[in-house]
């Protein structure tokens, strides 16, 4: 959904950005004193200008928002994948616990003092427990 409102927000920036190119830099032929008709001019640098303005903040909302966000994908994906069992995990609602099977679509985890079994879906491991040795 967020991607989906980037993009449109960079469109209407973009079709902003050409209608001002159109009304700044329109290439008309225009009348002189005489009425004979004049050459076309060239656009003004105005007109490039703002042609650059949409490319820049397209570019600076791919490198502030869309960039992180799949580094963090691939690194949560990346965990996931390497997480074997004996590993402790803590799941998206807050339980912690090792893992003691691991199957296709998720785990089976064991958490508290009697050893409570329960299986979650690979998508609900938030995050991987590291312990520091001193």
């Amino acid at each position: 959904m967020k991607k989906v409102l980037l993009l449109i927000l960079a469109f209407a920036t973009l079709l902003l950005g050409l209608s001002g190119c159109y009304m700044y830099g329109n290439t008309a032929t225009q009348t002189n004193n005489t009425g004979s008709a004049q050459a076309p001019q060239n656009p003004s640098w105005t007109s490039y200008l703002m042609l650059l303005i949409p490319v820049v903040f397209i570019v600076l909302m791919w490198l502030l928002l869309i960039r992180p966000q799949k580094k963090k994908e691939k690194k949560a994906k990346e965990m996931l994948k390497a997480l074997t069992v004996g590993d402790e995990v803590v799941t998206i609602s807050g339980v912690v616990g090792r893992i003691v099977q691991v199957k296709d679509d998720g785990f089976v985890i064991e958490s508290g003092v009697d050893r409570t079994k329960f299986r979650v879906k690979r998508w609900a491991v938030q995050e991987k427990v590291v312990h520091e040795s001193n």
